[in-house]
């Protein structure tokens, strides 16, 4: 019997391996010679993508997608297939082509019902999942021969689809995911969308890939680009068009029976009027003292400052106070921007020497007492790189002192340089007076920081902001205190809601002294939505709010616990809790990644303890170290962290943030970093940390293996032993969690359940033993039996070794 092709079959592009090994799933057969095929045995690898790209063209709410993919076959033999492509449920039937190697291939669309027939039967025959995320979409189907031993074929697929607008934002989603059919690495892989619009664009975002945009008349160009990538989570893209001042986005999150999650997106346009700019008063305060000689600081700083001071806008007003020992101001009063007092200032500049003490709260005092008007926008910029060490050095009195002088006038932005600041200090004074606080680590250049920073002030647009919303009770919002706006930046506020319907949405505001409102119109969900990241990403937000209370007034019980709720509900790492978390997708959130090993302590080894309260190493994987990190052990006042079955328990070499010693140091400003990153969480900051895990080389079910807590599908799984259990079983009574219903893999019941739940598809998808509660009651989905090898046939029979040879 001699074997002349080989069936496979492509899915979203990729090409399923022969058999279960690769996780592909596929019409898969072998041809004889007599025409009669049978199933092929298992291990057979597939073939491999060498390009994966889509270039999308939006248009008055319809997007045409372009699909180019390049398949290599590594064998010896020709290969044929079925290609199946999952297509979304409203898109246009008529306008589907497919061209394959010059010429057009016939296919045929298959609706939603039938489909999923096709899928569970790919299921049933191959005892693999891996398709079943995609049952219920509707299914493009087209026969692909031939694909020539060692050679390659190109596939071109275009289709039309018209695209939802919710409160304002359409959405665009690609089914770019292919790792859970192939662990193998996509040698070019890339988006790209145009969007045509007559109106700007002021909100553009996606929640699953980095993107970078590009602005031009009429249009925005936006995507990603990666060689060897894996292509493990569809492309995810929201847009709003706007003709107004601002651009608006809401997003909301409505869990079954439960207050709902909102995501409030507010940019201003690029283009503002110079009369909606508000004018604004800005006091650099600057460190002088000797250590600020150390690295080329100084330098750095005073270029610094000569970009903010040449940034400042005609109708601001500036001043410059520097200090060491004692503070002094460049001049008495606010000095009216134009070219001759910004020129004597950038010398004045220039002249300061580091030398002395570090005096803060002198500085604090010169730098505030200089604020005249509370009508205008007032900002201090305040750099150092040392602890008070000259006057009054009590933080408590340095707070409340500037908090009472500044009288809430003044916006207060800290920039803590190097690792020997108080972050305690400098974190109050930002969150106390309307502003934020920053760091710049040595491996920083201040100047560039700073830059980027003067940058976003340049052109306030509103100040002194509240977001109301008409018949609707906003629950848990943060930021609490909403920043100002201005130009080219923009606010995302996230919360919790009770409510439903199209209601008016209201942002209030100041302009240039005068009250102003906007008023946009947003639907809040009343039943289940599918955005679950709003959810986790204000549960980042509300941590990194909790952590601040406990960094600013010490440790308190409630809110290690409130935290450790946060954390195991959501499946984010927080400085109580120790599990590392990685997700499917980031708009499930919460995601910590790394470079090395996984799970280990400071001494390499996976649950090797550090002793309690051990001094913490340069180079631990720490939580507050930032990328890599588990959490931190347990410190005074009962600050543990937990274990993966959430038990108290001390993993971590740091000490827990209820003790003093962590404000300071390197350990300090890594954890304040790791504060503000919770507290600024946003799908951008998502995206940002999954490029790393876009480009990982382990497979989904590779990288379960190493992990305990996962978040996906809007639930949380926990690893316990080989099954993954999903946290809802904890919460029900003892007798129903005993009462566990036991469903092999590919039985009849299985098939049942997943006719009865589509959400399913995916989770079975992603889980091989997996327990979950379905209609009040606990079912464990468990692995079927393995079956028995087949020989490869692409592989050469090894020799068989005559009687009485050697090796």
């Amino acid at each position: 019997m001699s074997i002349r092709n080989l069936v496979f079959t492509l899915v979203t592009g990729l090409a399923l391996a022969v058999g279960a090994a690769a996780q592909g799933l596929g019409d898969l057969h072998l041809h004889e010679e007599g025409g009669r095929r049978v199933r092929p045995p298992r291990g057979v690898p597939g073939v491999t993508i060498e390009k994966h790209v889509v270039d999308v063209t939006i248009e008055g709410g319809a997007a045409t997608t372009r699909v180019t993919q390049v398949f290599r076959n590594p064998h010896r033999l020709i290969l044929e297939g079925t290609y199946l492509f999952p297509v979304p449920e409203d898109a246009s039937l008529t306008d589907f082509s497919m061209e394959m190697n010059g010429k057009m291939v016939k296919g045929e669309v298959l609706e939603r019902d039938k489909a999923r027939q096709i899928y569970e039967d790919i299921v049933r025959r191959t005892r693999d999942p891996g398709l079943l995320e995609y049952a219920g979409r509707k299914l493009f189907r087209a026969r692909v021969f031939p694909v020539p031993a060692g050679g390659t074929v190109e596939v071109q697929l275009a289709y039309v689809e018209r695209l939802e607008r919710d409160s304002g934002v359409l959405e665009y989603r690609y089914p770019l995911k292919t790792q859970a059919f192939d662990p193998g690495r996509v040698a070019v892989a890339s988006v790209r969308v145009a969007i045509k619009s007559r109106q700007a664009l002021k909100s553009v975002f996606s929640s699953s890939h980095p993107i970078d945009r590009t602005d031009r008349e009429g249009e925005t160009v936006v995507g990603f680009e990666g060689k060897q990538v894996m292509a493990d989570r569809d492309f995810q893209l929201y847009f709003a068009p706007s003709d107004g001042d601002l651009g608006f986005a809401l997003l909301t999150d409505k869990p079954a029976d439960k207050d709902g999650f909102f995501m409030v997106n507010i940019a201003p346009s690029n283009e503002v009027a110079k009369e909606e700019i508000l004018p604004k008063d800005v006091i650099f305060v600057v460190d002088t003292s000797g250590s600020m000689r150390e690295d080329d600081k100084m330098e750095q700083a005073r270029k610094a400052l000569t970009y903010g001071l040449k940034g400042l806008n005609p109708g601001d007003r500036f001043n410059v106070v520097s200090f060491s020992t004692e503070a002094r101001a460049m001049k008495p009063g606010l000095v009216a921007v134009d070219d001759a007092s910004v020129g004597a200032a950038v010398a004045w500049v220039a002249e300061l020497e580091a030398k002395g003490g570090t005096n803060i709260k002198d500085a604090l005092e010169q730098g505030l007492a200089r604020f005249e008007s509370a009508d205008r926008v007032a900002i201090l910029v305040f750099l150092t790189d040392g602890l008070p060490t000259v006057g009054d050095t009590d933080v408590a009195s340095i707070r409340k002192h500037a908090k009472t002088r500044n009288g809430g006038k003044a916006r207060v932005f800290t920039y803590g340089v190097g690792y020997d600041v108080n972050t305690t200090l400098l974190d109050a004074l930002g969150e106390e007076n309307g502003g934020v606080s920053d760091y710049v680590t040595p491996s920083q250049n201040i100047e560039l920081v700073l830059g980027s920073f003067f940058d976003k002030i340049a052109y306030p647009v509103m100040s002194d902001l509240e977001l109301v919303v008409d018949g609707i009770e906003l629950l848990e919002v943060y930021p609490k205190k909403l920043p100002d706006l201005f130009r080219g930046g923009e606010l995302t506020v996230f919360g919790r809601y009770r409510g439903a319907g199209t209601k008016a949405i209201r942002l209030k505001g100041k302009l240039g002294g005068r009250e102003r409102e906007h008023v946009f119109e947003g639907r809040f969900a009343d039943g289940p939505t599918k955005r679950d990241f709003v959810r986790v990403l204000w549960a980042k937000r509300k941590v990194g709010y909790l952590w601040d209370e406990i960094q600013a007034n010490g440790f308190q019980a409630e809110l290690r616990d409130e935290i450790v709720r946060l954390g195991k509900t959501y499946a984010i790492a927080t400085p109580y809790t120790s599990f590392l978390v990685l997700e499917d997708e980031p708009q499930a959130g919460g995601a910590v990644r790394g470079n090395g090993p996984v799970g280990r302590t400071r001494e390499g080894r996976r649950g090797t303890p550090v002793p309690p309260g051990a001094p913490a190493k340069r180079g631990d994987r720490d939580f507050a170290g930032g990328p890599g990190s588990l959490g931190v052990g347990g410190g005074a006042g009962g600050g543990g962290a937990l274990d993966h079955r959430g038990a108290p328990g001390r993993t971590g070499g740091v000490k827990a943030p209820s003790e003093a010693s962590s404000n300071s140091g390197e350990q300090g400003v890594r954890r304040a970093l790791e504060r503000k990153k919770l507290k600024e969480a946003s799908l951008d900051a998502e995206v940002e940390e999954a490029k790393e895990e876009l480009d990982r080389s382990a497979d989904a079910r590779d990288k379960d293996a190493r992990v305990r807590v996962i978040r996906f599908e809007g639930k949380t799984f926990e690893r316990r032993d080989e099954v993954w259990v999903e946290a809802g079983v904890d919460a029900l009574d003892e007798a129903k969690r005993k009462q566990v219903e036991e469903v092999e893999a590919f039985s009849k019941r299985y098939f049942e359940l997943l006719a009865a739940h589509p959400e399913l598809g995916r989770i079975l998808a992603r889980f091989e033993s997996v327990m979950i509660v379905l209609d009040g009651k606990v079912v464990r989905f468990k692995a079927a039996p393995a079956e028995e090898a087949t020989p490869d046939p692409t592989k050469d029979p090894e020799p068989k070794k005559e009687a009485g040879s050697k090796g």
